[in-house]
């Protein structure tokens, strides 16, 4: 199964945020065990850097964000996806260009973030991290 992680899943594991960084480290941990794809966007490794950093003082921010990069993969955004979220009804452009990334790979099964209803614009179905957890990791 493929998924595209929002941003602020990845900062739940990577700034361990407590109680989200449970459910966002059983993510990783799937995609370790390689039953799991996990994807995201560029826009949000970018945010990730800028707040792992400025938010939480993390100096070693790139070494942690390489680390994920073993079990993350990043989707390019397009010109066109680019276009396309702008023109979108969705509220906040940000969630948009996360949903037109997602939406342009072709695969991705679930959006997974905790921003549910700033993706209530998606096709691609949206599920928390603990939502997508207890349905689909934990037997």
């Amino acid at each position: 199964m493929k998924v595209f992680l929002d941003t602020n899943v990845i900062l739940d594991f990577l700034a361990a945020r407590s109680p989200w960084d449970i459910d966002a480290a059983h993510l990783f941990l799937a995609a370790e065990q390689n039953h799991l794809q996990l994807t995201t966007s560029l826009l949000s490794m970018s945010n990730c850097l800028f707040i792992l950093r400025s938010r939480y003082g993390r100096m070693d921010n790139a070494e942690i964000i390489l680390e994920s990069l073993d079990y993350l993969e990043i989707i390019s955004t397009s010109n066109e996806s680019f276009k396309s979220a702008l023109l979108s009804n969705f509220a906040d452009k940000e969630d948009a260009i996360q949903f037109h990334t997602a939406l342009s790979d072709g695969k991705i099964n679930f959006i997974i973030t905790r921003n549910t209803k700033g993706f209530s614009q998606s096709s691609i179905p949206v599920i928390t991290p603990t939502q997508f957890v207890k349905k689909h990791l934990k037997k």
